[in-house]
């Protein structure tokens, strides 16, 4: 992929999942480059997921037409929970690579940054959840066309459940993983600073011992 001659970039040309991505990384702390290359990452992570979000569809498709379910409650779940599984993984991707990104611009991996990164990976999910529900309603619609009455009750409902499931399942993995690096930037931190205390303290003696 190119990089990006321009920032910001033109956010009405791209698809929903990366204009969400790009609106999120034009409000982050980094410099043009370190925006570029998260872009980059970003748009490679999410070129994978929805490959591989239309295999497994297709083999969800291949499996319940293969026993005659399609018309069934279980088929609608599968895919359900493959939808979920996407927007999840989008939110996995997003952490992963804003943290990248970070390190890439030279800006500390440190307290702050983590709880920047976390606190728009959970925004992005939040607003997810609208998206899915609205997925879960045209699911239903397209399997029973037709007036409300034919359509079965509770079903738009525990669609979106397992959807919402999915996301946080995979959205937890990645504030685990950013936890299990939020000891490392602290301790990398408190390092550094008392690293730059001895050279400051050696400084100080140096001068000490000319006077």
């Amino acid at each position: 992929m190119k990089p990006f001659s321009t920032w910001p970039i033109d956010l009405n040309s791209l698809p929903f999942a990366s204009s969400s991505f790009f609106n999120i990384l034009c409000d982050m702390p980094l410099d043009k480059v370190g925006k570029e290359y998260a872009a980059m990452l970003y748009q490679k992570r999410l070129g994978a997921i929805l490959a591989n979000q239309k295999q497994e569809l297709d083999k969800v498709v291949e499996d319940f037409g293969r026993r005659n379910m399609m018309q069934s409650g279980m088929y609608l779940s599968a895919r359900a929970k493959v939808m979920g599984k996407r927007v999840g993984l989008m939110a996995e991707a997003m952490a992963q690579t804003l943290s990248q990104a970070y390190e890439k611009a030279g800006l500390p991996l440190n307290q702050t940054t983590l709880q920047e990164i976390t606190v728009e990976v959970n925004q992005f999910c939040e607003a997810q959840k609208a998206h899915l529900r609205m997925a879960a309603h045209n699911l239903v619609s397209q399997q029973f066309p037709g007036s409300s009455q034919s359509k079965p009750q509770g079903l738009v409902e525990a669609l979106a459940g397992e959807m919402e499931s999915a996301l946080s399942g995979f959205a937890a993995n990645a504030m685990r993983d950013l936890t299990i690096k939020h000891p490392r930037a602290v301790c990398n931190e408190y390092a550094d600073r008392a690293s730059r205390q001895r050279q400051n303290g050696h400084q100080q003696n140096a001068q000490f011992g000319q006077m």
